[in-house]
């Protein structure tokens, strides 16, 4: 489904100063699958789903999405794409259902009310469809930055630290929504700093540390390799070798 060939982003700081935010990474994501992207603050977690979604320009290598090149079929691959950012960005005036249709609209697909309403259902917040975004909590607002996303029926879904900061209920909800998404064929990838999350929901796991995509395994291959220790034992101890 997707597929990332010596991807390289390095943003300048100045005259003399560049951040190697992406180092040559290469990676395949399979069609159907969750991946979960893992890493320290500051890894190129963020920066590798933002140039994959389009919105950062690389400064060397390719990305492919079903086939599609992000730079020469731009308009293609992001209509495979939906994208849950980390940070809440939504227009404060703005109702609910308009932001549906205005996505919907940007993507260039025709109005469709019934689908409004079975997203909104699904996220529990049909009743809230006439609310101005300014009136919600932060947990509504990611309800509402999640039936953003699906609301173009993209073919994958990145999940940028889908449930940072939320309370229990929602978090639980939206792994079951991801889960129930997945099981409907959309290919997932999510970056996280939960590791039960990690574990819970993905097939594979990848790291990222530094820029460096240090490996992308089966997860269970993955724990079994570490002699049964928990995913967070792995990622607590790999991080810390690969920092010293």
């Amino acid at each position: 489904m997707i597929k990332v060939t010596n991807l390289t982003k390095i943003y300048n700081k100045g005259t003399r100063r560049e951040l190697m935010a992406l180092d040559n990474v290469t990676l395949q994501v399979n069609k159907g699958e969750i991946l979960a992207l893992l890493g320290p603050n500051g890894a190129g977690k963020t920066t590798l789903i933002n140039t994959i979604c389009g919105l950062v320009e690389p400064t060397k290598g390719s990305v492919t999405v079903r086939g599609y090149d992000i730079k020469k079929d731009y308009r293609d691959s992001r209509q495979l794409i939906g994208l849950v950012p980390q940070e809440i960005f939504l227009e404060h005036f703005a109702t609910v259902i308009d932001v549906l249709r205005y996505t919907r609209g940007y993507f260039g697909k025709k109005q469709d009310e019934e689908l409004y309403k079975e997203i909104l259902s699904k996220l529990s917040i049909l009743n809230k469809k006439d609310e101005k975004i300014f009136k919600l909590s932060g947990g509504m607002k990611r309800r509402v930055l999640l039936a953003r996303a699906l609301v173009s029926e993209p073919e994958v879904l990145f999940l940028d630290e889908p449930t940072a900061g939320v309370d229990v209920e929602l978090r639980r909800e939206l792994i079951s929504l991801v889960k129930d998404l997945n099981k409907e064929g959309m290919t997932i990838i999510l970056t996280t700093h939960y590791l039960e999350e990690a574990e819970r929901l993905s097939d594979r796991v990848a790291l990222i540390n530094k820029g460096k995509l240090e490996f992308i395994k089966e997860k269970e291959s993955l724990v079994a390799e570490h002699k049964g220790k928990s995913l967070e034992d792995i990622y607590v101890n790999l991080v810390k070798d690969k920092n010293e």
